[in-house]
């Protein structure tokens, strides 16, 4: 499984500077980036920006490693001071989008081990092993986590929460992994709106869990 996720990791990050800088950005990446450094500039946790029409959680990623890249920057002469920074954030705004792709890839790439978990559970070894297969592979999923858009992301908390839910849904007495499956959940809405239907999943599996209609 390792060499699976490094080989999907390699390809999901084979475009992460494509095209950069370019001013003419489209889709998702220009507004999380956006996003991310007005919500340091403001100062604020809120990120009802003009501009922004997307659920916050990428910005809320991508802000800390802006300011871990600009002190970074600071402490080794990159930059002179905080407005140094900034006024090269101003001119090349356009080259922090590789960010957003580098986590982009690490998502698409933590989808790997989950997706073999929660098929293995619902098949067997040997079904997981094909959809690891085409999954690591995929040209799809490889497309959307090669750029900062919500999917792959998104693609990863509905497997991860599918799976806990599962695991609930086999034995619901662990709380740890009722907190799991709706921490997912909620993190994949703050992604986009599609997994507000893992809530759904959650409750049904915690209603049917075997373990506990096993008690009954």
């Amino acid at each position: 499984m390792l060499a699976a996720m490094l080989a999907g990791l390699c390809y999901r990050l084979a475009a992460f500077s494509f095209a950069l800088p370019y001013a003419n950005v489209f889709g998702d990446e220009l507004p999380h980036t956006l996003a991310a450094f007005s919500l340091r500039t403001e100062k604020t946790i809120v990120a009802s920006f003009p501009f922004y029409y997307l659920p916050p959680l990428m910005a809320y990623i991508l802000a800390p490693i802006f300011g871990i890249i600009g002190a970074i920057g600071i402490l080794f002469g990159w930059f002179q001071n905080i407005a140094d920074f900034k006024n090269f954030v101003i001119v090349n705004r356009e080259s922090f989008l590789s960010v957003s792709r580098v986590i982009s890839a690490l998502f698409g790439t933590a989808t790997i081990p989950f997706l073999f978990l929660l098929t293995k559970k619902l098949f067997n070894t040997s079904v997981a092993w094909i959809a690891l297969i085409f999954f690591t592979f995929d040209f799809w999923n490889i497309h959307e986590a090669q750029i900062g858009h919500i999917w792959a992301p998104i693609i990863f908390f509905i497997i991860a929460s599918l799976y806990f839910s599962y695991v609930v849904y086999e034995d619901g007495a662990k709380r740890k992994n009722h907190i799991l499956a709706v921490l997912f959940a909620g993190l994949g809405y703050g992604m986009g709106q599609v997994p507000v239907i893992l809530f759904l999943w959650y409750i049904l599996a915690h209603a049917l869990s075997r373990s506990k209609n096993n008690r009954n």
